[in-house]
């Protein structure tokens, strides 16, 4: 069935043999294409659909926005205060931003392309290669070696592995960082894995097919394969979807849990300490890119300076007293 579809055109001089070695690989390479065009199309799509609903957000979710903004910056304004002596100035809320080079915020900083569900795909796909293509497997069953047979699907597994390889490229090369996915390189990459698994499905189920003289299986090998594919698609397609239409990063970062325990000082050293980290948290929040005005001095023997990027610690010699 489906090597019917695309072997409409291959050229009329063709040998049988010819047609009969390639058209697997070409069937295979035809689908793939279409599989990363469809899988290419929904995730832009989904971009689509997120940016527009970042470019126009509702009143509540701005208001919400808002809100927390106000009491990050009234929380964390007053625990730099009160351990340094320097309230911070900060800047006005920006608005959202989503673009096809933004950071997916729901991939979380460690995550790797192959440890996703891309992992569930390609093992897949090699587990039906090698079930194919095993000279044992088809010498159990008809009584010989098709070496001639075997060698198309492991073109096409071969194929398939550097489009994978070219997929983790890409994800890494698109990312500001090593531990960033942004848009297009997730896309991107997964339209290159989807249609590396559709070409080693396609290609191993056609090549089994073309073994097969009874015209009942061989309808049911190629239907079989077509339903695996379709399958990969929409399983890849839909998590396309999900993570990209949830992966806009939200501008206002929310305040940590353990705030109360994290943020505590009983000692000096512990209080420039906070001061720094909160600092360097929320620089981009911040405009007081200045150092800021010394702290009071804590004890009689220490003396303090607290900037906005770094802590220096100053230590004055004891005097003995009088």
């Amino acid at each position: 069935m489906i090597r019917g579809i695309v072997s409409v055109g291959l050229a009329a001089d063709t040998t049988a043999d010819t047609t009969s070695d390639w058209t697997p690989l070409s069937t295979g390479a035809a689908l793939a294409v279409v599989a990363a065009v469809i899988t290419l199309a929904v995730g832009f799509l989904a971009f689509a659909s997120a940016r527009r609903a970042v470019a126009q957000p509702s009143a509540p979710d701005q208001t919400r926005r808002e809100d927390r903004y106000r009491l990050l910056t009234a929380v964390v304004g007053e625990r730099v205060k009160s351990l340094s002596g320097v309230e911070p100035t900060w800047a006005p809320l920006r608005p959202q931003t989503y673009g096809l080079g933004s950071r997916i915020a729901n991939l979380k900083a460690g995550w790797s392309f192959q440890d996703s569900w891309v992992t569930s795909l390609t093992a897949g796909t090699s587990a039906v290669i090698a079930f194919a293509s095993s000279s044992d497997l088809f010498t159990a069953l008809l009584g010989e070696t098709p070496e001639s047979e075997l060698r198309i699907p492991a073109v096409a597994a071969l194929a398939a592995a550097a489009l994978i390889a070219l997929a983790l490229l890409v994800v890494k090369l698109l990312g500001p960082g090593s531990e960033d996915v942004t848009v297009a390189g997730l896309v991107l990459s997964t339209g290159l894995v989807i249609g590396a698994a559709v070409l080693n499905v396609i290609t191993a189920s056609v090549a089994a097919a073309a073994l097969i003289t009874t015209s009942v299986w061989v309808q049911t090998v190629d239907f079989a394969g077509f339903v695996v594919a379709a399958l990969l698609v929409t399983y890849g397609a839909r998590s396309l979807w999900t993570v990209v239409i949830g992966g806009v990063d939200e501008p206002v970062p929310a305040l940590p849990a353990d705030a109360t325990h994290a943020w505590e000082a009983t000692e000096p050293w512990q209080a420039a300490v906070i001061v720094a980290r909160l600092r360097a948290d929320y620089t981009t929040f911040m405009t007081d890119k200045e150092p800021g005005a010394p702290a009071p001095t804590l004890t009689p023997a220490d003396a303090w300076d607290l900037s906005v990027d770094e802590v220096e610690v100053r230590r004055e010699p004891v005097r003995s007293l009088p």
